[in-house]
């Protein structure tokens, strides 16, 4: 009667609270868990390779949504640049109305010098007249327009606007705005904005944001955080989280934890646990304690203690005692003593 009861507190009721109850709690409600010495090395040392060296990145649920749908762009570190959709409407379509639809038009800041300096020369025709400041007594003296044209090249320019024509380049110059066009490449800039576009990319920057995008490829970058996405992958990076993602895998880094998660597993893991759950087994493990569990079985295992526990069977386990315990029978073992009973 002493072995019998004494075990059935020792054993059953507090295995049930040891085992079940807390680590229910200490993991997750619907997370039985369980542990493994093998699984200790699959959890533990392989998943850190896995999860925290290759993979610089962590992921969470709550993130997918984060990542995928708020963000429609991304970043990397080395790319200083960026670029949105709406810029391809504020680059293309409101220049033409900007400048005028025979005049797409573009800037560089030298080139206030190049259309300057070629205002040297005052020539009339059916565009009325131009005129260099100096030169603004050969034409009337309160003449506000000065028109410059050749076969090769046309200059117009009051005291508001400056704009330069050739069969190759246009520009368009006020003391707000500079646009710069070729056949191949549209720039804009004013002192808050810079907008590169050509048929391959689209290059949006401020002093606050830099977007960088290509058909393949939208990077997004300030000074908190940076976003790089394509079709295939997007990842999201500030100084203190770091998540990547696939149609397969998510991942989540902090300096505290990292996350991987796929359709099959979920691994959770800091420095002082380690979490890894399937639909089938999920493990949890510490530097004191490892556990493991699936629907049929539930280990617990510590340097001193070790438990197994079916609906059919439970064990426990120690340098000193062994006890076996079903319905029917309870066996208690030392190196000194072996008692069998049956049910009180």
């Amino acid at each position: 009667m002493y072995v019998q009861d004494q075990l059935s507190v020792c054993v059953q009721d507090q295995l049930s609270v040891c085992v079940q109850d807390q680590l229910s709690v200490c993991v997750q409600d619907q997370l039985s868990v369980c542990v493994q010495d093998q699984l200790s090395v699959c959890v533990q040392d392989q998943l850190s390779v896995c999860v925290q060296d290759q993979l610089s990145v962590c992921v969470q649920d709550q993130l997918s949504v984060c990542v995928q749908d708020q963000l429609s762009v991304c970043v990397q570190d080395q790319l200083s640049v960026c670029v949105q959709d709406q810029l391809s409407v504020c680059v293309q379509d409101q220049l033409s109305v900007c400048v005028q639809d025979q005049l797409s038009v573009c800037v560089q800041d030298q080139l206030s010098v190049c259309v300057q300096d070629q205002l040297s020369v005052c020539v009339q025709g059916q565009l009325s007249v131009c005129v260099q400041d100096q030169l603004s007594v050969c034409v009337q003296g309160q003449l506000s327009v000065c028109v410059y044209r050749t076969s090769l090249v046309c200059v117009y320019r009051t005291s508001l606007v400056c704009v330069y024509r050739t069969s190759l380049v246009c520009v368009y110059r006020t003391s707000l705005v500079c646009v710069y066009r070729t056949s191949l490449v549209c720039v804009y800039r004013t002192s808050l904005v810079c907008v590169y576009r050509t048929s391959l990319v689209c290059v949006y920057r401020t002093s606050l944001v830099c977007v960088y995008k290509t058909s393949l490829v939208c990077v997004y970058r300030t000074s908190l955080v940076c976003v790089y996405r394509t079709s295939l992958v997007c990842v999201y990076r500030t100084s203190l989280v770091c998540v990547y993602k696939t149609s397969l895998v998510c991942v989540y880094r902090t300096s505290l934890v990292c996350v991987y998660r796929t359709s099959l597993v979920c691994v959770y893991k800091t420095s002082l646990v380690c979490v890894y759950r399937t639909s089938l087994v999920c493990v949890y493990r510490t530097s004191l304690v490892c556990v493991y569990r699936t629907s049929l079985v539930c280990v617990y295992r510590t340097s001193l203690v070790c438990v197994y526990r079916t609906s059919l069977v439970c064990v426990y386990r120690t340098s000193l005692v062994c006890v076996y315990r079903t319905s029917l029978v309870c066996v208690y073992r030392t190196s000194l003593v072996c008692v069998c009973t049956g049910p009180a």
